[in-house]
């Protein structure tokens, strides 16, 4: 039991021709109709309770002690809700389709509601799996707005496990970057250029970069710390690709501060790259002046 207002509950289905169907649900123990506290915590208590879904009931009967429990239960379909998703087109829905609705409360309201929003008739497993990763109507509605109509549900759900979701967009949205394309959002999200990120880069100088040149350089650690370091030793706004071959090369904030060290200050950035490249760096200057 995870805490004193929560329960654990594991289901496991067993069907025909396969390995069965398990599902582990955190809920409020108050949705356990008929489960007390102090049932679950004591030494042992024979137990009939409740689980209310919109698709059905899950009645359980079992044994608990110090707050863990087995048992069995009987799933019953919802005859209202079998009924109002026949009208919503879903014919002939069976009974582990509804036990699977049930046990990730896919509601008639959600069903409704993204209908409404043009995503009509989806397959059960994609009702589940949106919800599993909470894309909600209220979620659709918002990309919407953004001018995001009619993404693809798997792209929806992509977006959302990621966290490219409306309020990271408006972020984007305000710094200048209007209707990013999803696939870039996502990228985005899976390198970590953040609102914040690109901020720093505005105050840097760096406005307006395009949004594979902000992933690139993400990708490769071009980021505000590297170029505020070079600044300090009086590189100011170096170009974009010179700081990603910077990067790719090895040319650090250290090995300039050491040639510095060594009398070779203020060598141009090409210069330093080149350098890098063949091998003529601090240690091997050393060498030389030894």
């Amino acid at each position: 039991m995870p805490g004193g207002d929560q329960a654990q509950l594991t289901l496991h289905r067993a069907t025909p021709g396969d390995h069965g169907f398990t599902v582990s649900l955190l809920l409020p123990l108050a949705s356990l109709s008929g489960l007390s506290h102090e049932a679950l915590l004591s030494e042992g208590a024979q137990v009939n309770f409740e689980f209310v879904r919109d698709a059905g009931v899950l009645a359980f009967n079992g044994r608990v002690s110090q707050g863990q429990g087995d048992g069995g239960f009987v799933f019953k379909a919802s005859t209202d809700f079998m009924e109002d998703l026949q009208i919503l087109g879903y014919e002939s829905l069976t009974d582990e389709s509804l036990f699977t609705l049930a046990s990730y409360d896919v509601t008639r309201t959600f069903v409704r509601e993204l209908n409404a929003l043009g995503y009509e008739r989806l397959p059960v497993a994609q009702l589940v799996e949106m919800r599993i990763h909470g894309v909600s109507p209220e979620f659709v509605r918002e990309l919407h707005a953004l001018g995001y109509e009619h993404q693809p549900v798997d792209q929806l759900i992509t977006m959302h496990i990621h966290g490219a979701n409306p309020d990271f967009i408006r972020q984007f949205r305000d710094l200048g970057y209007d209707r990013i394309p999803v696939a870039q959002l996502i990228e985005m999200r899976i390198h970590g250029i953040s609102p914040k990120s690109v901020q720093e880069l505005h105050a840097l100088g760096y406005e307006h970069q395009p949004v594979d040149q902000l992933i690139t350089m993400h990708i490769h650690g071009a980021n505000p710390d590297f170029i505020r370091q070079f600044r300090d030793l009086g590189y100011d706004r170096i170009p974009v690709a010179q700081l990603i071959e910077m990067r790719i090369h090895g040319v650090s904030p250290k090995s300039v501060q050491e040639l510095h060290a060594l009398g070779y200050e203020h060598q141009p950035v090409d210069q330093l790259i080149t350098m890098h490249i063949h091998g003529a760096k601090p240690d091997p200057a050393r060498s030389r002046r030894r």
